[in-house]
Formats: structure tokens, C-alpha cells, sequence
């Protein structure tokens, strides 16, 4: 079977992240010639290790993909089909992870280890998802209380209920003549009323007598029907909004593309080796780079800084992310991808080029060089 390099890169997304458990990967797959496998598929096993390279497996998938022209890939890692355990799952806030990949190259289950990673740049939706929430903003001030509505019309007044039924009439007795007027008894309790009797003549006028106790009140009918509500009042005015959080992620980009040829030998400074992105920075803000470049020599060997470098505008001088604290790397005639990552100070804010750069102060040339391609985002 020949011998398949992966070019590696690595590109979080953005949008509604906060729902996502999944992060993008990028690949190059070649033949032991260099040559990209293009149009092929391809099985892919990934891996997510806790702790070390060989530590506990805490989440596996496989994904079937069809490179492109040039041998590259792209895929999510967490919507692949599960193996082993769920990517809500990875606590990515404890200890380093490491990303294990496997790849059988005629899409079948025969997989071979193409090695294994620390993930030096936690996905940070994830990491987001498993962290403590931040303190909630005060609460605004209430607003005025809004005018109150109009009263609703009145409801129809209910029916009136039954009346009972009348008493039998009494005899009417005959007329006396009328007497003097005596004392004023007691007043005696309240009889039964007797059948209405025939109307006799009407005589004389009494004097008026004492006005007798009020009879007990009648059953009260049912109530009416409850009326319409009346419009309702308008709202309130809005308090003032809270304050505003501090953000994250405010861009991300990359390139991918042919390396510069070379030759590099005898510089006194940093080059860019292939293309470069450009960022605008707001004097706030810090860069995270990874990427990775194949280098090599015709014969004999090099020693070279390989880094993430940026400069400020389009001429001004390349400089390395970490400053003086940076790596030395010995290029043979056996072409390798070498890996970058950095993550830049915060800087003056202005329009940046950004890219791998390389210094190399020897007489080797190095100048049997590949594909280069990085990602970064922007930081607050």
C-alpha cells in the first residue's frame, strides 16, 4: 500500500456556534510521490484523546469523504457516526486534548494511524458550552407605568324573576260609621294577607294610620351576563437596556495554496513562504495562527526559524509572534509538512499581512518545498 502525508488544518465556525458540537478539519491526502490523491474516496477515523497522545479515548466517529483536484478534504468533526461516546460529552474546559486520525484511502474499514495531535487551540464554542456562564448584567430600571385603559361599557341588566303567586281575596265588610278616633295601639304583627274581596263603595276618608313594618325581602334573581372587557391600556415605556458583554470571536480566515519555491539561504530576515491573509486589527485585539508547511532541500541540510509572522501594512518589517521565543527546525532532503501555531501579543491597531514565515541564515537552499496552507481567528 503507498504511503499516504495528510496536510492538516484546522478552522472553527462561526454563527449560531452555541448549538453546534462540531468543529471543522481540513486535510491534503498524497501518495508517497507527493502527488495529492484527488477525486477519491476516502474512510476517515478521528479520535479525541484526554490528557496525552495515548491517554482515554473520549469520543470516536468515522466519516466517508470524496477529495477535490488537489487532494483536499473537508469535514465537521462531531456529525460524523458515532463510535465511542458524544461530543456534548468532551469536557474541553479539563486537561489538553489530542486529535488521533485514522484513514483507509479505498473507503473501506482497513484504516491506518496517520498519527496523532495535541489540540493546542480548544474549539471555543465548545469550550463555551462546557465553561461556568458569566454574571448576569443588572437589571434595568422599570419603566413608567403605562395610562390606564378605559372602563368597559356596562352589561345588559339580567331578567327579572318570577313573582309569586297572589293570596285568595277576603269579604269585603260592611261600612260602618266612623267613630272618634282612638288612642293609637301597639302595633300588632303582620297577618297573612286575605283573598282580595269585591270592591265595595269607597266611604270616607280615615285619618291616616301608623305605617306597619316593612315585609322580608324578596329572593334575589340571577345575575345578568357579565359585559365585554374594556380596550386594554398601552404598554409601559421600556427600561434602558443593560450593559453590553464583552465578545469573542470577531473574525477568522485563512489561505491555502503553492508554497513560494525558493530558494531560501542566506537571509537576514523573515520571508513569507507562499501567500498570506490580510486582518485589521482595533488596537484590542490578538491573533491565533495555525497552519503548516511541507520544506525541504535538493541535498543537505538546513536549519531554519519557522513560524507564525505578521508585519504591519503591506512593506513594513515580518516579525514572529512569539519574538525571540521561537523554534529551530532542521529541513533534510525528505519533504515534511512542519506545523505552526502562535498566538500573537495584542497589537496596535492597523491592517496586517499575516502568514508562515521563514528565516534561514545557512548556504543549504531550501527549495523543494509544497503546499501551504493556515487558518486563524481574532480575538478581544
Amino acid at each position: 500500500m503507498k504511503k499516504i502525508i495528510l496536510s492538516i488544518a484546522l478552522a472553527f465556525a462561526l454563527g449560531s456556534i452555541a448549538n453546534a458540537q462540531s468543529f471543522n478539519y481540513q486535510g491534503v491526502a498524497r501518495n508517497s510521490s507527493g502527488n495529492p490523491i484527488a477525486s477519491q474516496n476516502l474512510s476517515i477515523r478521528l479520535s479525541i484523546l484526554d490528557g496525552s497522545a495515548s491517554g482515554t479515548e473520549v469520543y470516536k466517529e468515522t466519516q466517508n469523504v470524496t477529495t477535490n483536484t488537489f487532494g483536499l478534504y473537508n469535514i465537521s468533526i462531531g456529525e460524523g457516526t458515532a463510535i465511542t461516546g458524544t461530543m456534548a460529552a468532551v469536557n474541553w474546559a479539563s486537561g489538553d486534548k489530542f486529535l488521533k486520525v485514522e484513514m483507509d484511502p479505498n473507503g473501506g474499514t482497513s484504516y491506518v494511524n496517520m498519527g496523532t495531535n495535541k489540540l493546542n487551540s480548544v474549539p471555543f464554542a465548545l469550550y463555551a458550552a462546557n465553561g461556568t456562564p458569566g454574571p448576569a448584567g443588572p437589571t434595568g430600571a422599570t419603566g413608567a407605568t403605562g395610562a390606564t385603559g378605559a372602563t368597559g361599557a356596562t352589561g345588559a341588566t339580567g331578567a327579572t324573576g318570577p313573582i309569586g303567586p297572589a293570596g285568595p281575596t277576603g269579604a269585603t265588610g260592611a261600612t260602618g260609621s266612623v267613630g272618634g278616633t282612638g288612642a293609637t295601639g301597639p302595633i300588632g304583627p303582620v297577618g297573612p294577607a286575605g283573598p282580595i274581596g269585591a270592591t265595595g263603595a269607597t266611604g270616607p276618608a280615615g285619618p291616616a294610620g301608623a305605617t306597619g313594618q316593612a315585609g322580608p325581602a324578596g329572593a334575589t334573581g340571577p345575575a345578568g351576563a357579565t359585559g365585554p372587557a374594556g380596550a386594554t391600556g398601552p404598554a409601559g415605556a421600556v427600561g434602558p437596556a443593560g450593559a453590553i458583554g464583552s465578545t469573542g470571536i470577531v473574525a477568522a480566515g485563512g489561505y491555502a495554496g503553492y508554497g513560494g519555491a525558493g530558494p531560501y539561504t542566506n537571509m537576514s530576515a523573515y520571508e513569507f513562504v507562499g501567500g498570506t491573509a490580510t486582518v485589521t486589527l482595533n488596537g484590542s485585539q490578538r491573533i491565533i495562527f495555525f497552519g503548516e508547511a511541507p520544506l525541504g532541500t535538493t541535498s543537505g541540510v538546513a536549519s531554519a526559524q519557522i513560524g507564525a509572522c505578521y508585519r504591519l501594512g503591506a512593506t513594513g518589517t515580518i516579525t514572529n509572534f512569539v519574538g525571540f521565543n521561537y523554534s529551530v527546525s532542521m529541513i533534510t532532503t525528505e519533504r515534511k509538512p512542519y506545523a505552526v501555531v502562535g498566538t500573537s501579543p495584542v497589537l496596535a491597531a492597523g491592517t496586517y499581512t499575516i502568514g508562515i514565515g521563514i528565516l534561514q541564515a545557512g548556504a543549504v537552499p531550501i527549495n523543494n518545498n509544497d503546499f501551504v496552507n493556515f487558518s486563524y481567528i481574532v480575538v478581544n
